[in-house]
Parts: C-alpha cells; sequence; structure tokens
C-alpha cells in the first residue's frame, strides 16, 4: 500500500437529513415552551395585583407567539384584559369580544381543549388589517365545570400559524389565568379579594402620606340576623350579599376600587376624594341598602355599619392599614373618636328592642349555656371536648336570636360584659364536676369577641376563675374568629400571649373566611384551627374544595395544629373529612347542642368513643363498598 494510500483523510461532512433538522426544530421550540414556563412565575410574582399579573400574562404569551389580538374575557369576575399589537389599534376589538362570548363560547362550552378557527375577515375599519386570519379559542371552566369565560388569539394566516406547540401553551397559560383569577377576584361578587386590596392600600396610603395622590375609603360590615330556618336565612344572607354588591358597583367610577375583604364585608377606594366625599359615598349606599337590598320574602334581617378614613392619615403607616380601617368602621358605630376620619355610626334596620332586651338580661343574667360535642374523626384522643354557647332569655321568656344580641352587643361596645358574664357562668356550672372533669381532662371551647381582647384586665379575670376552679387552664379553651384575630392591634397579642402563658389554649374559628397565608399562621398565636361551615358543605360537591381543604389539613399539620371541621351535617361530608385527614369535627350529625349541666352529667355515664363515630360512617377503606352497595 502506498503512503498517500495508507494517509489518513477527513471524511466529509454529510448534511442533517431532513427528519433531522425537523428533530432539532422541535427540540429547540420545546427547550424555548420550557424556558418560557420557568421564567413566568417569577415575573406574575413580582406583579402587584392580580390584574396587573393577568396583564403581564397575556402579554408574555401574546410576544412569545407573535399576535395580533391576545384577550381574556371574564365577565362574571369583571375582566378583560387585552394585549394588541400596534397595527391593531384602530380595530373594533369590542366587536370581536361580543363576538367570542355571544357567538363562540356557547359553541365551545363544554370542550376543554383549545379549538383552532378560521377567521376569513377581520371586521372591517378604515385603517384596520385586513385578510384571513387564525383565532384560539381556550373555555376557561368555573369550579363547577361552567364555561365563565374565554382566553382568545388571532393572527393572520399568512404570518404565524398557529402550531401544536401554540395550542398547548395556550391551555397551559389558561389554567395559570384561573389561579391567578381564583386568587385574586371574588367569585360572588368579582370584586377584588382581600390579599390584592391589602397590598394596593398599604400603596396608595403611601403615596397619600406624602401628599402625592388623595384617597380616601369606605368600610361596610353586613350583620346578619336569621329568620327560623336556617337554610332559607343562609340563601337569603347570599342574595343579600350579592345586591349590596351591586349597589355598591352601581355607584362606582372607572377609578373606584371595589374589594371583598371578607364573607359579610366590603372595603371601597375612591381616588381624589376626600372624607367628606367618602362620607356622601358611604351614606348614598346606606340610604339605598334599605330600599334595594332586602328582597320579598328574604328570610334574614340584616344591619350594616360603615366607616370612611382618609388614607393621608400618617397612623396608616405605622400599622396594618386595612386593620384601622376595620376600627374605625367599629368606633364610629360605637361613637367613639378612634381617628380623627372617624364619622357618626349609620345603620340600618337596627333592632332596638334587642338592645333593650340584651341590656335588661346582662342585668338579670338571664343566661343559659349549652354545649356541642367535638368529637375525633381521625383516630385522635377521644378526651371529651365541647364548645360552649350562650343563651339569652328575653324578658317574655323566649330565647333570643344568637345573631340579633351579639350583632347588638358589638355595636354598643357590650361583649366585654357579655363574655365575662358567659365565663363566670361556665365556671359556676363546673365546680361540682371535678371528679368527672379530671376523670375525662375534658376542653371546653368559648368563644370571645375582639372588644374582649382590647381589655388587659381580662387576663387577671381568667387567672382568679381558674384559681378556684377544678378546671385546670390546659382544658380552656378559647375561640377567636380569623377576622377578629387578623386586625387585632399589638395590645390583643398582649392578653393572648398572657392567657396562652398561663396554659389556656387557643383556637382560630371561621378559618378560610379570610385568606391567611402559611406566613401568616406561623404568626398566629393559636393551637386549633376550625374550618369553616361553608367549606364543608361544599365538600363532597365540589372537587376545588376539596382541595382547598386538603391544602389547609397539610398546612396545619406542618405547623402542628389541630383541625376542627364545623357544620358536619351529612354522611358525606364526615366521610370526605376522615379521607382528607380532618383530626375532628362538630356539626348537627355529631351531636347538637344540649344544656351544660347535662353534658357535665352524662361525661362519666357516657363518655366519647371513636366506636361512636365508626356507628355513624365506617372508615375510608369501607366506605367505598359501602357506597356502591348503597346503589
Amino acid at each position: 500500500m502506498s503512503q498517500e494510500s495508507g494517509a489518513l483523510t477527513k471524511p466529509p461532512v454529510e448534511a442533517p437529513s431532513r427528519n433531522t433538522r425537523i428533530l432539532r426544530s422541535a427540540l429547540g421550540q420545546a427547550l424555548g415552551e420550557l424556558d418560557l414556563l420557568y421564567s413566568l412565575e417569577p415575573k406574575l410574582k413580582a406583579e402587584p395585583n392580580g390584574r396587573a399579573r393577568l396583564t403581564k400574562l397575556l402579554g408574555v404569551l401574546a410576544r412569545h407567539l407573535g399576535m395580533s389580538y391576545c384577550v381574556l374575557l371574564v365577565p362574571s369576575r369583571k375582566l378583560r384584559i387585552a394585549v394588541t399589537h400596534s397595527n391593531w389599534d384602530d380595530v373594533n376589538r369590542k366587536q370581536i369580544d361580543d363576538r367570542l362570548l355571544n357567538d363562540v363560547l356557547p359553541r365551545y362550552e363544554y370542550i376543554v381543549s383549545p379549538q383552532l378557527l378560521e377567521v376569513p375577515q377581520v371586521p372591517p375599519n378604515a385603517k384596520g388589517p385586513d385578510g384571513r386570519y387564525q383565532l384560539l379559542v381556550q373555555p376557561i371552566h368555573g369550579q363547577e365545570g361552567e364555561a365563565v369565560g374565554v382566553l382568545a388569539l388571532m393572527c393572520q394566516t399568512r404570518s404565524r400559524p398557529l402550531t401544536q406547540i401554540a395550542q398547548r401553551l395556550v391551555m397551559h397559560f389558561s389554567q395559570v389565568a384561573l389561579r391567578v383569577i381564583d386568587e385574586s377576584f371574588d367569585p360572588v361578587t368579582g370584586f377584588m379579594r382581600r390579599a390584592d386590596f391589602k397590598s394596593l392600600l398599604k400603596r396608595v396610603s403611601a403615596r397619600a402620606a406624602l401628599g402625592e395622590e388623595q384617597w380616601s375609603a369606605a368600610y361596610f360590615d353586613l350583620r346578619f340576623s336569621e329568620g327560623g330556618d336556617p337554610v332559607a336565612s343562609e340563601l337569603a344572607q347570599e342574595r343579600v350579599l350579592k345586591r349590596f354588591a351591586a349597589l355598591l358597583e352601581a355607584q362606582a367610577d372607572q377609578t373606584t376600587v371595589l374589594a371583598r375583604v371578607s364573607n359579610d364585608k366590603f372595603a371601597v377606594l375612591l381616588e381624589d376624594q376626600d372624607l367628606e366625599q367618602a362620607a356622601t359615598f358611604a351614606d348614598a349606599a346606606l340610604a339605598r341598602c334599605e330600599q334595594e337590598v332586602l328582597g320579598e320574602g328574604d328570610d334574614v334581617g340584616v344591619s350594616v355599619m360603615r366607616g370612611v378614613v382618609a388614607l393621608s392619615d400618617p397612623r396608616l403607616q405605622e400599622h396594618d392599614p386595612l386593620a384601622l380601617i376595620q376600627r374605625s368602621c367599629i368606633a364610629a358605630n360605637a361613637n367613639e373618636d378612634i381617628m380623627t376620619s372617624s364619622v357618626e355610626p349609620q345603620t340600618q334596620q337596627l333592632d332596638r328592642r334587642v338592645l333593650r332586651e340584651l341590656q335588661a338580661a346582662l342585668r338579670a343574667q338571664r343566661i343559659e349555656l349549652e354545649a356541642q360535642p367535638i368529637m375525633p374523626i381521625s383516630g385522635q384522643s377521644s378526651a371529651p371536648h365541647y364548645e360552649v354557647f350562650a343563651r339569652l332569655r328575653a324578658s317574655d321568656g323566649d330565647v333570643m336570636a344568637p345573631k340579633a344580641f351579639v350583632t347588638a352587643a358589638e355595636a354598643h361596645r357590650l361583649m366585654p360584659q357579655l363574655d365575662r358574664l358567659v365565663l363566670s357562668r361556665f365556671f359556676e356550672s363546673i365546680a361540682e364536676s371535678e371528679m368527672s372533669l379530671a376523670m375525662h381532662e375534658a376542653t371546653f371551647s368559648i368563644n370571645l369577641s375582639r372588644q374582649t381582647l382590647e381589655d388587659e384586665s381580662f387576663v387577671a379575670f381568667v387567672r382568679e376563675l381558674l384559681f378556684s376552679s377544678p378546671l385546670t387552664p390546659t382544658q380552656l379553651c378559647f375561640e377567636i374568629s380569623e377576622a377578629a384575630l387578623d386586625c387585632t392591634a399589638p395590645g390583643h397579642s398582649k392578653v393572648v400571649a398572657e392567657l396562652r402563658d398561663i396554659g389556656c389554649r387557643f383556637a382560630l374559628d371561621d378559618f378560610g373566611t379570610v385568606i391567611t397565608s402559611y406566613s401568616q399562621l406561623q404568626d398566629l398565636q393559636v393551637d386549633i384551627i376550625k374550618i369553616d361551615g361553608s367549606f364543608t358543605r361544599q365538600l363532597s360537591k365540589n372537587g376545588v374544595v376539596s382541595a382547598a381543604v386538603g391544602a389547609i389539613v397539610n398546612m396545619a399539620d406542618q405547623l402542628g395544629l389541630v383541625t376542627i371541621a364545623e357544620y358536619v351535617e351529612t354522611v358525606d361530608a364526615l366521610a370526605g373529612l376522615r379521607d382528607l385527614g380532618i383530626g375532628y369535627g362538630q356539626g348537627f350529625l355529631l351531636g347538637k347542642p344540649e344544656s351544660l349541666g347535662s353534658k357535665l352529667g352524662a361525661l362519666s355515664a357516657h363518655p366519647m368513643t371513636a366506636q361512636l363515630l365508626d356507628s355513624i360512617v365506617p372508615r375510608s377503606s369501607d366506605f367505598s363498598m359501602a357506597a356502591g352497595m348503597a346503589h
């Protein structure tokens, strides 16, 4: 072999095959898609509120796909967010949006995946674009599976056809959009939720304090008194809340910010309005409330308290602004001058007869105590646990509706007197039950109001009661509503801390009615969270609610907190709570309220056991079989 023939030569470079080029292109697109998704969350978190996050979301999607028009329409949340290419500035986009909601969405409301449509021609306009377009429609579905809105994108067919990757991205972005919508906007009213409102309030109050802008705020607290039928009353309350929200919306202009900060509390931000103008807005709402909020046949009574503040008040920078706005409402109703922005109380349908009866009942100490069992449902300790309720009797001997007298007591600063009377009567009742209490280590939960937490002498009052009682401090649990604890001042935290130092425990009641984050829950001085009954009632009907309760249980487990579900009224709800790992339950299915004396007398004879619960519903391993056999 010659030297030339044996020399090493560089092999010729072959051009990549067509399949290789397609594979490389697909891989590059997939990597680009992953980069886009990984970078999305930090961008959204940097935005101050839900509307800004949704705008950012659509902007990222439209730029990545090169869209001419991208719009998110959710009428029930009052959302229309659009991102438009500059060459579409003169296009009649409202006409397109109307067609999307009225013609396109009904046709695809039960479709989960995005639908690609050919549009022959965009509605003509003098300066608008012309030609054929592609329209990608992604229905947005609510908690019950109903179509509540649409995410739609349009682009010219000749410029950049919408590929399967684009369709997959749109589906993913629609899910992110739905998550942001649920986090930021109330499903019943469409108003801003509490967390976003607090963030906005903090920013605008800082600007107002510097004199850069003028803002004021109004706060409305609706207090309900139920009729005879609890179910009818609950439905009536929901109707009233919707009407009140509609009333506020009708009064608002385009710059007004409306928020539902808890179940029956609303807040309004008014731009370029001083305190007097805010009071005018609030008074006008209350004047219309009497004529428009209650409908014929509504089995419920309602009173409305309101307060207004000027956001230029420097104290808003030193404390939680929303908490102080809430306090201004209470102060206004109680004729206190806590803040200079407080105004005279305005209430609708306040029953003066209830107030007179309440004052008379407190003077005569016409109070009766009832106890309702709290049952273990996931294998926890079976030591008896009861929640104690107060019943007041009117002068005619009838029992007063609890919500009615509590509303009056809160409005007239009588809650501390009522709370002390309940505790005194409770300790009198257990004075002769030392053996039974020691045997069963029974725990008793008693509600405390926000007003009582303001009274630092209350700690000494509790110490004195415990000193001469068979009850140990660890057997006494105080329940505080989530809304009350959320807006407590530093003095409240001191009362809670001192009672915990004694050994008393604390439960966070109505958990879920106010959005509390993991970090906030860590800071709260509580041992137990009681999941609001609205979650329990929807548990077996709504997968989203079930997932939310599961997340609450997981959060509580990580923090070492006990979980109790309220309003356990059906076997299905109980089985669902057990499967989710809820520790305890309370409701008519597990036991109705009875006189405290009868419960104390029955402690030794009939201790609560897990077997009693198993007689009501089988454990999760057997439940599916039992349910199947029932069908």
